[in-house]
């Protein structure tokens, strides 16, 4: 009988290691990059979200001819508010203005804060405001670094 020789070949250790560490620099590299276009994402979902309650507020405005003091009066069920899409940040209004300055005071404007909920990715990203002066100018910036959104 002829013997037949089977060389089996398999994967050696340092071919496997060298595998791994491959795979753990293309992971740190791209799990970083990930989280950073989430938390973009995101606070393109929260600059949304103070633009379709600003529509709200500007709603009330319109019938009443004053601004709203809270968003209760323009039917949330609290005076903190979250947008469907985007839970990450917690939304309240003040009559009161920081940052850009707006002539008047008092009923004649409103500011919008978009807080990031404690926990979430968004809080590293700071909060966002809109700010709606008496009148009809748009201020929107964001808090931290007054960089716009």
């Amino acid at each position: 009988m002829h013997s037949i020789a089977i060389t089996e070949r398999g994967v050696t250790l340092v071919e496997m290691l060298v595998t791994i560490v491959i795979v753990s620099i293309l992971a740190a590299i791209a799990v970083p990059s990930y989280q950073d276009y989430v938390r973009r994402s995101e606070r393109q979902k929260g600059a949304a979200c103070l633009m379709d309650i600003s529509k709200q507020v500007q709603a009330f405005q319109q019938r009443r001819n004053v601004y709203p003091t809270s968003l209760t009066q323009v039917g949330f069920a609290s005076a903190t508010a979250t947008c469907r899409e985007n839970t990450r940040y917690t939304v309240t209004l003040t009559n009161e203005t920081t940052g850009p300055a707006c002539s008047g005071s008092g009923l004649d404007r409103y500011q919008l804060t978009a807080q990031p909920t404690s926990g979430s990715t968004q809080v590293k990203d700071g909060f966002l405001r809109l700010t709606q002066c008496f009148d009809g100018t748009a201020q929107r910036y964001r808090e931290l670094g007054n960089n716009q959104w």
